[in-house]
């Protein structure tokens, strides 16, 4: 990436990250669940992003600014507390894997659903997320904001169910989980040319 472009990036930060967070703070109780802001600043892939974190786990929102042509929008990703500020991949039982997580897989297991249940429904949203956008159709918030309330819903609905599976100290949480990703990759592989393979998560 050259100079210019990381310049513009960084001055993106310094210029519109605090009404972004200023979002994010007005839409998620934060303080409810523990969470506290611990990174701010530029992600690997240069967007402009904020990471919280609480005693059970990590969640960083990374924020892609629009343009003329294109409303911002924004990624939500959650880690457990190993998952690094500015790496997307870390070296785990010597090998490397993906320290961040996209919530729908997890939703699907927290769902009860089998690896197979949740290779069927990959193209559909969670329950709670579809009963959410349902229910919102007709307000007239942002991308970002629109993304930010979803996901408020989901922690209302699962609370520290959501964030025991995330956490250090529920082991036999996570082994569940990575069991039931390894088992969701071994019937739906498509193709991946590149390291870490996406079953590998820590």
């Amino acid at each position: 990436m050259n100079k210019k472009t990381r310049d513009y990036y960084r001055e993106v930060v310094e210029r519109e990250l605090p009404a972004f967070i200023q979002i994010l703070e007005s839409c998620l109780d934060f303080d409810k669940w523990g969470f506290k802001r611990s990174f701010y600043g530029l992600a690997p892939e240069l967007s402009p992003c904020v990471i919280y974190d609480s005693d059970s786990c990590r969640v960083k929102f990374c924020w892609a600014p629009g343009d003329m042509r294109d409303e911002s929008y924004m990624h939500v990703w959650y880690g457990r507390l190993h998952a690094s500020d500015d790496e997307l991949f870390i070296l785990w039982n010597g090998y490397p894997s993906h320290c961040w997580h996209a919530i729908n897989k997890i939703l699907n297991f927290l769902d009860g659903l089998s690896p197979q249940e949740a290779v069927e429904k990959r193209n559909k949203r969670p329950v709670v997320m579809e009963q959410f956008i349902q229910a919102n159709k007709g307000d007239n918030w942002s991308e970002v904001e629109w993304t930010a309330r979803l996901h408020a819903a989901v922690w209302e609905h699962y609370g520290n169910r959501l964030f025991d599976l995330l956490d250090l100290h529920h082991s036999e949480l996570w082994d569940q989980y990575t069991s039931f990703t390894r088992n969701f990759y071994e019937l739906n592989p498509g193709v991946n040319l590149n390291e870490p393979l996406p079953e590998r998560i820590c």
